[in-house]
């Protein structure tokens, strides 16, 4: 049996008793990037995004490669820009839209949930993203949770 173990590059103890093989994954390794390519081209078929697509006339590769270049090759931002392609959340006709970088993917749904229901936002959404420990005077600061 196999386990694969993600982490951010911090150091946690890892307690095993079998061999280990760490390997180290480079965002910007081609290897990488090309894992996330063809995810994201059998993610192209998934019902909602094919529709999508369609819809909005933009060619799956045009798709595949405006997620690769903006995420980073993050594959979590993939994750959640294909959960809003899917929820009819994200337009396909303005990819150029896409923030670049899960930062900038995560002010740009705080301002959108900010923008929907500012009063909400101040007295619920934004004190439990400060009990999490984001950093909100930082947020603030960086013009994405200003009102």
């Amino acid at each position: 049996m196999y386990f694969v173990v993600s982490q951010r590059p911090v150091h946690i103890e890892l307690n095993v008793d079998s061999p280990r093989a760490p390997c180290r994954i480079a965002t910007g390794d081609e290897r990488h990037l090309d894992d996330l390519r063809e995810y994201l081209d059998v993610a192209c078929a998934r019902p909602e995004i094919a529709a999508a697509l369609r819809h909005a006339g933009v060619a799956k590769e045009v798709l595949i490669a405006a997620l690769t270049e903006k995420s980073g090759g993050v594959w979590l931002y993939v994750h959640y820009a294909l959960k809003e392609i899917e929820n009819g959340q994200r337009d396909l006709e303005h990819l150029d839209d896409l923030p670049a970088g899960l930062w900038s993917f995560y002010a740009q749904q705080c301002n959108t949930t900010r923008e929907a229901d500012p009063e909400r936002w101040e007295h619920y959404d934004l004190p439990i993203l400060g009990s999490l420990g984001i950093d909100v005077v930082r947020f603030r600061a960086s013009g994405h949770g200003t009102g």
